[in-house]
């Protein structure tokens, strides 16, 4: 009864992935869009044998929740309510053969017919074998009573069942002519992870904005995606790809995202994160049992949200701007350049039981900052606006709510909220802010960096995890959770978890199995360290992940009770390294942006002076209604714009102190598009290149070795500019 268990770990625990894998893929199209599918729980491979998956499902009663309690219940939801008899025939007739056999699901876009309009290529397509038939009857009966839209065919030939719209040239009896199995961008993509595993995902991101761009060619909304689209750079990102299967005992997982450098635009610049700091892997204590690190710029983040939506609302954006104005008149703070840009990049959480113990409400929280000292003191002055502000409101009721200040050994302030159950603490010390619920936790986190205390990287367990992932020298995040110790105090929790679930099932006539999970003792021997890393090559960003048996991260520190917030947390510890080049992303697109305009200032110029180019910069702010700010990039020198009292001023300004070097001075209107009309100064966008406006208009980014030697052979005369 393998089968069933395996399923009933799914709808339960959620326990295998929602991916995609190699069988059926000679069965849909090439052309796939989206292709999610899996082996089957009656061919998981060989690697199911001996796995510890097998041996936690062996001890459980999962089959008979799925045999008799699933299915009871689904009868009985279906005779109590009539709007939900449907959804319950549907999954009775497709659940336990779509999860026991090879399975994939389909989209391929949309097929316009003249006629009926656009139909989605779309597709359910099961290798159950014997119960082919069966199924297809159940489905043929199921579609009878539905109204769908657009035509539903169901087909069956040789145990194989195909539920499809769109479908031309292919189905149940016959494959397509070209495939996704042997398509190049699918191959090329499980390439880059696990060849043969048992389920994975793929997104032809590509074909989608491809898809996008058909569907908005005539539509209204046009305009807005191909701004949209640029500024978020989604041409940039190619396919997704995520497979999961065993090894050895174990269940490991891969994800890759075909973005490769150079990355331009929003997006594609979420996936170039670079290595964590050797400090904030040491802030991690060794006895900590869950850890995890990871790049984020909050600063860039912020920026970045402001600057798009000033890009698609100039209206929408200058309410943004004001906002940020009155929060900085109330209390005296610029949140972005005092709060949110000297935070750094370097994030940790972990939880160290010999601090606060076991729990997430022992955990610590870790940024390396990039000004520790201003940082302290825009924390300090908005601790005090709040103290402020509660004095007044808790005044009338004789109760005193506010933050509290006590230094500790080492010179470390600690701030804390006193208030009941918890009372959250942050500190700024060595270079680092701590944040955690209870004063002990950040006193432990500031001691473990001020005293040199042994780190996660001596803890063995940790070592052999990283080892099992490859020991990748630049990895940018990375998860750890310690689960044999970390399980006897999540045990209990998971068991109430699991009793509000099949509780309520069972009062609404499951009658579910009293005993779900074997005692604890049976699941001990295959609990080990469980672990996952990320990180960024020329090719895109990967991430590789290990644990005993899917599901097994519930057995963290917080237990069942809080494994939402748990697995919510080793997944942003994942992501967050896509979000580190945020700011600089952001900041490019802002300063093409800067650039278009001062190219059609010098066109609008242009017209009016017989086609010559302006002698200097200066001279568009006065004659172009440009200002200031538009000749400042925001990754450049350029922090605050002095005040002006005229434009001859303002002009002599950006003629000293642009961010951008022009070269347009006797050119005029013949200029070509290799010609550089101008560029941004060196040393901006991190050194790695510059935004450069040619004659035409055109904006391009270069990498700073080819942006070099473009000047240097425009300069040398080596390109033709027209009027040099």
């Amino acid at each position: 009864m393998r089968s069933s268990i395996v399923t009933a770990m799914l709808v339960v625990l959620g326990l295998v992935s929602r991916v995609e894998a190699q069988p059926l893929a000679d069965r849909v199209p090439a052309d796939a869009l989206v292709y999610v599918g899996w082996s089957g729980a009656d061919s998981m491979g060989p690697g199911y044998a001996g796995s510890h998956l097998e041996a936690v499902l062996k001890e459980s009663k999962f089959s008979e929740l799925v045999n008799v309690s699933l299915p009871r219940l689904m009868q009985k939801l279906g005779a109590k309510a009539p709007e939900a008899r449907k959804f319950a025939a549907l999954a009775s007739a497709i659940g336990g053969p779509m999860w026991r056999h090879p399975t994939a699901f389909y989209f391929g876009g949309l097929d316009i017919d003249p006629n009926a309009g656009p139909v989605p290529k779309i597709a359910l397509v099961c290798d159950a074998g014997a119960e082919g038939p069966a199924l297809a009857a159940q489905l043929k009966q199921v579609m009878a009573n539905a109204t769908p839209p657009f035509e539903i065919k169901v087909e069956e030939q040789g145990g194989v069942v195909a539920i499809a719209a769109g479908a031309k040239g292919w189905g149940a009896a016959q494959k397509p002519a070209a495939a996704l199995q042997t398509a190049t961008k699918f191959q090329s993509a499980l390439a880059q992870v696990q060849k043969q595993p048992v389920a994975a995902v793929y997104i032809d991101v590509e074909g989608i904005v491809k898809l996008a761009d058909q569907m908005m060619a005539n539509a209204p909304q046009g305009p807005t995606w191909a701004k949209a689209k640029q500024i978020l750079g989604l041409e940039g990102v190619r396919r997704f790809i995520w497979t999961a299967g065993f090894d050895q005992r174990d269940w490991m997982g891969q994800a890759f995202v075909d973005a490769p450098a150079p990355r331009r635009g929003a997006i594609p610049g979420m996936f170039d994160a670079r290595p964590l700091s050797d400090e904030i892997v040491k802030a991690i204590p060794q006895t900590a049992t869950v850890a995890a690190a990871g790049k984020f710029d909050l600063g860039g983040l912020v920026r970045g949200i402001r600057q798009a939506i000033a890009q698609f609302d100039p209206n929408a954006g200058q309410e943004v701007e004001n906002g940020f104005a009155q929060i900085k008149q109330m209390i005296g703070l610029d949140l972005q350049t005092d709060l949110f840009d000297v935070l750094g990049e370097d994030w940790a959480v972990y939880v160290d039981p010999m601090a606060a113990g076991e729990g997430l409400l022992g955990f610590s929280l870790v940024n390396k900052a990039k000004d520790a000292s201003k940082l302290e003191a825009s924390l300090t002055k908005l601790e005090g606006t709040a103290n402020g502000l509660l004095q007044q409101a808790m005044a009338e009721n004789g109760m005193t709510v506010q933050f509290k200040e006590e230094k500790i050994a080492g010179g470390a302030t600690l701030h804390e909220f006193a208030i009941p159950f918890v009372s959250p603490t942050w500190s700024v010390d060595h270079g680092n802010l701590y944040l955690g619920l209870y004063p002990q936790v950040v006193q432990g986190g500031v001691e473990q960096v001020s005293e040199g205390g042994k780190s996660i990287l001596d803890n063995e367990d940790f070592v052999a995890v990283r080892k099992r992932l490859g020991n990748v020298p630049n990895a940018s995040g990375f998860t750890f959770a310690n689960l044999p110790k970390s399980a006897p105090e999540a045990y209990q929790q998971i068991l109430m978890v699991l009793r509000i679930y099949v509780g309520m099932a069972d009062m609404f006539g499951a009658d579910s199995p009293a005993m779900l999970l074997p005692p604890l003792r049976k699941i001990m021997p295959h609990l080990a360290p469980a672990g996952s890393v990320s990180w960024v090559d020329a090719a895109g960003w990967h991430a590789k992940s290990v644990e005993p048996f899917p599901g097994s991260t519930m057995f963290t520190a917080g237990g069942g009770g809080q494994v939402l917030m748990a697995q919510q947390a080793l997944l942003v510890s994942i992501l967050l390294p896509s979000l580190n080049r945020a700011r600089e992303t952001a900041n490019r697109v802002k300063c093409g942006s800067n650039m278009r305009q001062i190219g059609q200032g010098i066109l609008l110029y242009s017209n009016e002076n017989k086609g010559k180019y302006p002698p200097d910069l200066g001279t568009l702010v006065k004659t172009e209604e440009l200002t200031a700010a538009v000749f400042a990039c925001p990754s450049g020198q350029t922090t605050e714009l002095p005040a002006f009292a005229n434009k001859n001023e303002e002009a002599n300004w950006v003629n000293v102190h642009s961010d951008y070097v022009y070269l347009g001075k006797g050119m005029n209107i013949t200029a070509g598009p290799e010609t550089i009309v101008l560029y941004e100064k060196p040393g901006a966008h991190g050194g790695q290149g510059m935004n450069m406006l040619f004659g035409d208009g055109h904006v391009e980014f270069q990498m700073m070795p080819n942006a070099r030697k473009m000047i240097q052979d425009q300069e040398a005369g080596k390109k033709g500019a027209g009027g040099l």
